[in-house]
């Protein structure tokens, strides 16, 4: 329900998903993102704690292909963290025509 007692549309309600699947990632962000820490181990937490967060509640839920796009986003954002790839080192991986981005 909406502060205002009306309930959610789809929309909204994948909006509030993600943004507390974020939030359980910042709670967890300096396991998930050490270097020191196994990856397997990583994977499982994120697996355990971070992946049921947008999926709560949602057996009834019918996924537009916008949903499923954000969703599957907001997963490779998340594992690319875990395997500390950022965006500074995809993009200097690049080459297009011969020239590095």
């Amino acid at each position: 329900m909406s502060p205002s007692g009306n309930k959610l549309g789809s929309e909204e309600a994948e909006i509030l998903r993600v943004s507390a699947a974020w939030m359980k990632w910042t709670d967890l962000f300096g396991v998930l993102c050490d270097k020191k820490v196994a990856r397997k181990l990583k994977i499982k937490l994120y697996i355990a704690v971070i992946r049921p967060v947008p999926l709560y509640a949602t057996k009834c839920w019918t996924v537009r292909k916008k949903q499923e796009h954000t969703l599957e986003k907001t997963e490779i954002g998340m594992s690319r963290g875990i395997k500390g790839v950022t965006k500074d080192i995809i993009a200097s991986s690049y080459t297009i025509i011969g020239v590095t981005l």
